[in-house]
């Protein structure tokens, strides 16, 4: 037999039985089955439905210091997951006195919160929210060891109280960046003397002189402008070279070392020319004994030498000029390309003042080009006009087309 409550889609079925192994109660909400409570398992279907309990005050550290929630007096809970097929099914049973689970157990919390244990209302073990362990108390094999002992690891993951060795030692001897390490308890430090150097251990004062036995020499051989040359070890070797135009001679007898010049026949050092000098021209100077100094000749220069005069003479290739500007480029039927130097042209002008020397005759000057004949024969003036500007003159030509070009002459101030 079975009494219903009916709410909409929504009922609670009430199933009586002749024993009570077999009544139960079914819940369903919205025409899906929520609750099922036998005579001894209550069973939430919904997997997401969640089982609230009364309000319990907490100490803002994660246990509760009072509680009045959920409460089994005798009783096991039994908190059953999964489906047993697509998810492993699992349970956890809780009493008075255990948790047991019979699948991977395991206990945290969620958010910004740590995880306490405790005993007789203490808390001994927290779990941190950063995940460490905290606990006050440490106990192995029952025993809480001694003041001063040490945990260490007697072996295949055994961990036991041990103390330690009473031996007074420095485990590190550092001797600049070099660090000398005991390999055990016990082990030995040696102190072993170089070169010039003596020990003399004290084993009643426990000291140790260290002496040195070494002259004094110089360690290190300075030359200005130049490399500092040191003393790689105690008997390290200066060595003499000799450069180019010095010789070195050496007498064991005397502990005596003679440095001679002989880049002259007289032994004295020859007058020469560092650096050469030009106004408003970077100085040139010599980069060893035998650097070369090198003369290039210009536009309209040329350079010889006579190596039996020693002499250097710089002849100009340049057809004298009236001025820098006074000539006129041309280009031969060769397709060479010459130049053609202006010269100063004299015209008689009459003058109505007074002239020097008399007469009414003055001379003006103006520039113009000095042309043969057709024939060879004589020497003509080719006379030009200046421009409307008075800035230069105008020379006229006529190509072999028949085409007339005019080209301005650009003379020096």
């Amino acid at each position: 037999m079975a009494d219903l409550i009916n709410e909409g889609n929504s009922k609670v079925e009430v199933v009586d039985s002749s024993t009570d192994a077999l009544a139960k109660i079914i819940a369903e909400i919205n025409g899906v089955e929520r609750i099922n409570q036998s005579a001894t398992l209550l069973t939430f279907k919904n997997p997401n439905d969640q089982l609230e309990t009364g309000n319990a005050t907490d100490d803002q550290n994660g246990a509760a210091s009072s509680f009045n929630g959920f409460a089994v007096a005798d009783g096991v809970i039994q908190v059953q997951s999964g489906d047993g097929s697509t998810i492993p099914q699992s349970n956890l049973y809780i009493d008075g006195k255990s948790i047991i689970s019979d699948k991977t157990f395991a206990i945290g919390t969620t958010g910004q919160k740590e995880l306490h244990f405790g005993t007789n209302g203490t808390k001994w073990v927290k779990i941190t929210e950063g995940g460490h362990l905290d606990f006050g108390k440490m106990s192995i094999g029952g025993s809480q060891g001694t003041a001063g002992q040490f945990i260490r690891n007697a072996g295949n993951g055994t961990i036991e109280w041990a103390t330690i060795d009473s031996n007074n030692a420095f485990g590190t001897i550092s001797i600049g960046a070099t660090d000398l390490d005991a390999g055990s308890v016990g082990d030995s430090f040696t102190i072993t003397a170089g070169d010039n150097i003596t020990l003399t251990p004290d084993s009643g004062t426990n000291t140790l002189t260290i002496a040195a036995s070494q002259p004094n020499v110089f360690s290190t051989i300075s030359v200005s402008g130049q490399d500092d040359i040191t003393l790689d070890q105690a008997s390290d070797t200066l060595n003499f070279a000799g450069g180019t135009g010095i010789s070195i001679t050496t007498d064991a007898t005397t502990d005596t070392i003679t440095i001679t010049n002989t880049g002259t026949s007289s032994g004295s050092t020859e007058d020469v020319f560092k650096n050469i000098a030009v106004a408003d021209q970077p100085t040139i100077s010599a980069d060893s004994s035998t650097d070369t100094l090198t003369f290039v000749a210009g536009t309209g220069m040329s350079i010889t030498t006579d190596d039996a005069s020693d002499t250097i003479t710089f002849t100009s290739d340049q057809t004298r000029l009236l001025s820098p500007l006074g000539y006129l480029t041309f280009t031969d039927d060769s397709g060479a390309t010459d130049k053609v130097p202006l010269k100063n042209f004299f015209i008689n002008k009459t003058y109505s003042g007074g002239v020097n020397g008399g007469g009414t005759s003055v001379g003006m000057a103006t520039r113009a080009i000095r042309m043969l004949e057709s024939d060879g024969s004589t020497y003509n003036f080719i006379i030009m006009p200046a421009n409307s500007s008075g800035d230069s003159l105008v020379f006229t030509f006529t190509q072999s087309d028949g085409t007339q070009i005019t080209k301005d002459i650009t003379m020096a101030a």
